[in-house]
């Protein structure tokens, strides 16, 4: 019902029309005689009865929708995981799947506009689901790419010329492409869009060997060893005796290590490679993979050696002379693959100079790199403290490009 006037005034008119109808047959009691004595009554009583409906003004009413928004958006996980069988919060065995397929249909049906909520799965891609489509729905899906759904999500209703109330977000686990969540983010905010993540299931233990690295990435020198070393980590795939194979590019296997691992440990690992021609060179390390392994694709992983010719060319500048910038360059020209060069301001116009071939020198030329070409000559520039006096803003713009454009390597000692 939508009354035309409040309740409580209906009901103070109801009694008053009932009150005159009553007074008014009164008189027609005592005209026994009178066969239609009681027709007047019941007219005036239909005719109350007519006037307080249309008051009541009954019907099937739903408030008025707001042109241009399309309500809210659910967005349910569709992926292999939410087959697992914990979504109940104590007890029971539904699938996580089962859970919140099922909550969004009761709160479909609890709404007054079901029609302004809408559905949609997502796993590999997005996808637009109904009700029906929701019950015949299977949680399948190879991948969960919540951010990339999500963005796509925000893009349809765009492209509709609708605004979003908000979106709900069920899901068990985040993105395992590590895609950053600012971008959907971002996004939704700058739309006025809320959004409500939901977790269901809970932590499920996955029994697995992975191989763990320090670096996946270093800088050798020809003939010079180079060492290669991680961890091989066991979760809850109880005392494990593994060997680790370090391969060259082709796989074929340069070393081998046996290891024992026990249960929820990680075991180190070390070797030591000696490689034989300047460039890029690339090995992995492999370990078997075990039956009822959760994960089998990281029982290999990659690592790869810049090997260089040349020592490294190293500059060391600072405005202000300091102890520990003194006990650095002792140290990098200690250093059999580093030709370092370092200058020291110590007054206007005043320097000394120490490198790995000349020793120590005075001089009252200022040694800061002319040129983008003088600059490229150098591998590594270290700035200590005082930089104010010896970086000015082209070279400061010089600098930049050096790191940007020429792949050089800029630190800031203090």
């Amino acid at each position: 019902m939508n009354p035309l006037i409040d309740m409580e005034f209906v009901v103070l008119l109801a009694i008053g029309f009932a009150a005159l109808v009553a007074v008014a047959a009164w008189p027609a009691r005592r005209d026994e005689r009178s066969a239609g004595r009681w027709l007047l009554p019941v007219l005036r009583f239909l005719g109350t009865l007519a006037v307080l409906l249309l008051l009541l003004n009954p019907g099937n009413w739903k408030e008025p929708v707001e042109a241009g928004t399309s309500g809210w958006a659910v967005m349910l996980d569709t992926s292999a995981s939410m087959d697992t069988g914990d979504g109940d919060p104590v007890g029971g065995h539904r699938t996580r799947w089962e859970v919140v397929r099922q909550a969004v249909n009761d709160l479909e049906e609890k709404l007054a506009h079901p029609e302004l909520m809408q559905g949609y799965g997502f796993a590999e891609s997005l996808e637009s689901l109904d009700r029906k489509a929701r019950d015949a729905r299977s949680a399948d899906g190879s991948a969960t790419r919540l951010v990339a759904s999500g963005l796509e999500l925000l893009n349809r209703e765009q492209s509709r010329g609708r605004r979003l109330t908000g979106i709900v977000l069920l899901s068990d686990g985040r993105d395992p492409l590590e895609t950053p969540p600012d971008a959907f983010a971002l996004r939704a905010a700058a739309r006025g869009v809320p959004v409500y993540p939901v977790v269901v299931g809970s932590v499920v233990r996955e029994a697995d060997l992975s191989l763990q690295v320090a670096s996946r990435r270093m800088v050798g020198f020809l003939a010079q060893p180079v060492t290669v070393q991680g961890l091989l980590r066991n979760d809850g795939m109880g005392p494990v005796q593994a060997t680790v194979t370090l391969q060259d590019g082709t796989r074929r296997p340069v070393d081998q290590q046996v290891l024992m691992v026990g249960n929820d440990q990680s075991t180190p690992f070390r070797f030591e490679v000696r490689p034989e021609q300047a460039g890029y060179i690339e090995y992995s390390l492999a370990v078997e993979p075990r039956e009822g392994e959760a994960n089998p694709a990281n029982n290999r992983i990659s690592v790869g050696v810049v090997v260089l010719k040349e020592p490294l060319q190293v500059l060391l500048l600072e405005g202000e002379p300091y102890w520990d910038t003194k006990f650095l360059s002792h140290l990098l020209r200690g250093q059999a693959n580093m030709s370092v060069t370092a200058m020291f301001r110590v007054a206007e116009n005043r320097y000394f100079t120490v490198s790995s071939h000349r020793g120590l020198a005075a001089t009252t030329q200022d040694l800061f790199p002319a040129t983008d070409e003088a600059m490229a000559r150098y591998d590594l520039v270290i700035i200590g403290r005082g930089s104010e006096y010896m970086v000015d803003e082209s070279r400061a713009v010089r600098l930049r490009r050096f790191v940007h454009e020429r792949g050089g390597c800029l630190v800031f000692a203090r």
